[in-house]
């Protein structure tokens, strides 16, 4: 019976939990522009905030035409202190370089195992002193640039 009891209980709160945790508010969702925009009906009580997100521009894609603007696997962006982005790309291993305002200003990097040669680039990061650290999986290397 004591058994029957601590079941019965370990039912109830699980319930009471499985209840409140799932709760979800309600959200519409709509789409313009091709930008998917998702609406909170009933936003958490005395809290109210409101996000909204512009396209600035991107970089590659379907639409990029040009070897500045091509990009076959990027995986991995930074900025420096200029806002100069910085794109990572892996299957044709080098880094293009955008000024702030997206204009390609050059790339460097090549497959190989020298300086400035990658064999399998996944990912990037910049310090305080704009050096950049490049991370090559197939060479088992760190480049700092």
């Amino acid at each position: 019976m004591i058994k029957y009891f601590k079941c019965l209980k370990f039912l109830l709160i699980y319930f009471i939990i499985l209840t409140f945790s799932s709760y979800s508010y309600s959200q519409k969702i709509s789409f313009k522009n091709g930008v998917k925009y998702i609406e909170n009906k009933k936003p958490i009580k005395n809290n109210n905030p409101k996000i909204e997100l512009q396209y600035i521009r991107g970089y590659g894609g379907l639409d990029a035409t040009t070897e500045e603007t091509v990009l076959y696997d990027p995986v991995g962006v930074v900025l420096d202190k200029k806002n100069n982005l910085f794109v990572l790309d892996r299957n044709e291993p080098h880094v293009k370089i955008y000024d702030s305002t997206g204009v390609f200003l050059r790339k460097f990097g090549k497959t190989g195992q020298g300086p400035g040669e990658f064999l399998r680039p996944i990912g990037i990061d910049i310090d305080d002193r704009n050096q950049l650290y490049i991370s090559d999986l197939l060479a088992n290397a760190i480049s700092v640039v």
